[in-house]
């Protein structure tokens, strides 16, 4: 049987706080399983399961491939600032 993994133990893994730990568990991004009616342990694999979900999803919204055309990239520049910023540093 595998050892169950403390909410420190993790954190740790993952390296994040222990407050982040216990938002994604109480989101359910997390599986985890409450022991004597208070502790609560994670199984290794959920937190495996967690780490290839978040690989996915990068690897899914990886950016194109960047454009050679600079007028392109201006318009793109441009189109990210907030009006606050574009004020400031206004473009060409």
């Amino acid at each position: 049987m595998t050892a169950l993994l403390t909410i420190p133990e993790v954190a740790a893994t993952l390296n994040v706080s222990e407050r982040t730990t216990k938002r994604l568990i109480a989101a359910g991004d997390i599986a985890s399983l409450v022991i004597a009616g208070r502790a609560r342990r994670v199984h290794p694999d959920d937190v495996d399961a967690y780490v290839a979900r978040c690989r996915a999803s990068t690897t899914a919204a990886a950016p194109a491939e960047p454009t050679d055309a600079p007028e392109q990239a201006d318009v793109l520049l441009r189109s990210t600032r907030s009006p606050a910023r574009r004020a400031l540093h206004p473009t060409t």
